[in-house]
């Protein structure tokens, strides 16, 4: 506070001094030793002697020493689907889902890792298998764009007015074409042809309405394949 010191007042800088020092010594920094001492410390003692030791004990006592060596990787995978659900619920971030993804996964690796470790031997966390497992499931729980189907549009684009007359012009000539070739041996596929067109003409104004494609002057609402 040295270049604020010259600013403020003694009268005024002391007694506001004085104020925070006291909130953070006889204040917050008995509050955290209590939460620690009384709170915390019980309850990790606690999980550890009645949850986390019990299932050692008896994970371990079935899990043959061969398949030791995967535990924390199937719990990572577990782990991994667990969190990318919990995160999936909570929020529709991507890069948040990915996140929950990961941490579930290598807090999932390291449980079961422990859990399946002989309680006669001395356990040591495997890092490297944990931020494996997180990364591999942070990453594979990004969702690719989806293809807007029968266009090359993706979920998420923004399409110009320009873009749509190019679909309703592909849909009219089509559909003209089937017209004209009604009573040919062209009319089954040219009937096709502007039934598909149509049909990825609609695609994309429904995506439109659901807010999966934008437009450049914005979302556009309530919009038909026919406007």
């Amino acid at each position: 506070m040295g270049l604020f010191d010259k600013w403020i007042p003694k009268e005024i800088r002391k007694p506001i001094s004085s104020a925070i020092d006291f909130v953070d010594e006889d204040i917050l920094d008995p509050a955290g030793e209590f939460l620690e001492e009384e709170i915390l410390d019980p309850a990790g003692e606690w999980l550890g002697e009645e949850v986390a030791q019990p299932i050692r004990k008896e994970l371990s006592s079935w899990m043959p020493n061969e398949l030791q060596a995967f535990a924390g990787t199937l719990g990572g995978i577990g782990g991994g689907k667990l969190g990318y659900l919990i995160a999936g619920m909570m929020t529709g971030n991507p890069y948040l889902i990915a996140l929950g993804a990961g941490i579930g996964a290598a807090a999932g690796d390291i449980a079961a890792d422990y859990s399946t470790t002989d309680e006669n031997v001395e356990w040591d966390p495997n890092y490297v298998s944990a931020a494996l497992s997180g990364t591999t499931a942070g990453l594979g729980a990004f969702k690719g764009a989806d293809a807007v189907k029968g266009t090359e549009f993706l979920e998420g684009d923004t399409l110009s007015k320009s873009n749509l007359k190019e679909l309703r012009d592909t849909a009219a000539k089509t559909a003209e074409l089937a017209d004209a070739s009604v009573g040919t041996a062209a009319q089954g596929a040219t009937a096709m042809q502007a039934a598909e067109a149509q049909q990825n003409l609609e695609n994309v104004m429904n995506m439109i309405d659901a807010g999966t494609l934008n437009m450049t002057t914005g979302t556009a609402g309530n919009l038909t394949a026919k406007e």
